[in-house]
């Protein structure tokens, strides 16, 4: 109950441009892109946080997001997010596997867990 699967793209995640990070998103309508997340959500069941393929993401990728009616999208900006953020560019902590639970928890709590 406490996970969910959410998308990273039905087929947008390879290279195919040299704008941004290279990623194929950046050579795609917002069309194709919510079309892409549309398929991506009906083989999920799933449709509420998109993370942008290679953390790129442009103005035709944010209105595709839009207009597949994903709440949120990630980047890759390394931090916490702010009031203020837009729900469709939102920066993410990045978290591995060689975290204590304190270092986990600082990353995760607002403040780091400072009162």
């Amino acid at each position: 109950p406490w996970v969910s699967f959410q998308s990273h793209s039905y087929a947008l995640h390879s290279r195919g441009t040299s704008e941004g990070k290279g990623g194929i998103i950046h050579a795609k309508s917002a069309e194709e892109i919510a079309a892409d997340l549309t398929q991506a959500a009906e083989f999920l069941g799933a449709n509420e946080a998109f993370a942008y393929p290679f953390g790129d993401g442009d103005e035709d990728a944010v209105e595709g997001l839009k207009r597949a009616g994903t709440l949120c999208g990630f980047l890759i900006e390394n931090r916490r997010i702010k009031p203020g953020d837009a729900p469709e560019e939102l920066p993410r902590v990045r978290i591995s596997g060689d975290y204590t639970q304190e270092g986990f928890r600082y990353l995760v709590t607002p403040n780091g867990g400072e009162q």
